[in-house]
């Protein structure tokens, strides 16, 4: 998200941007934007379908916080989510901005743990938080796994 006004008259507020190549994910953020109550007051929930992997990691400077969820399931696309978001990362202290100022996170439910991030993943990586997130077996996002132990990352 990045930060903005609301109103002409300069209401701050939070303008989260979701992301993904396939334009039709939009229905399903605004679904859970509203889901959420996200768009509730002074926040307006933008969409882009733009391949930001394609992209400078410069391209989010603009950003006060870059996530990813649920990226790691497929080697190529794991390898390239993990090299970007270290390139943002690294972009932001290249910038001399404070990294805490820009957190960079990667969230991970171990869908594959073979191409989950481990310790090293990027410089400055670290584990912030782990879950046990019981899920439905018998749904195909889960592989059949009726628990999922998932963990945030951070590179600061």
């Amino acid at each position: 998200y990045r930060t903005g006004n609301y109103t002409d008259d300069a209401v701050p507020c939070f303008i989260p941007t979701a992301n993904d190549i396939d334009p039709l994910a939009a229905v399903a953020f605004l679904a859970n934007a509203d889901a959420s109550r996200v768009t509730n007051g002074p926040c307006v929930l933008e969409t882009s379908h733009e391949d930001l992997l394609r992209s400078p990691a410069s391209r989010v400077a603009e950003y006060d916080v870059v996530m990813a969820g649920d990226v790691c399931f497929v080697k190529g696309l794991a390898d390239a989510f993990q090299s970007w978001l270290a390139s943002v990362a690294e972009d932001g202290r290249k910038d001399g901005a404070d990294a805490h100022a820009r957190p960079v996170l990667l969230g991970d439910p171990a869908r594959q743990t073979r191409w989950a991030p481990t310790a090293g993943w990027a410089k400055g990586a670290r584990r912030v938080a782990e879950y046990e997130v019981v899920t439905a077996a018998t749904s195909a996002l889960t592989e059949g796994a009726p628990v999922r132990q998932t963990s945030v990352w951070r590179v600061d």
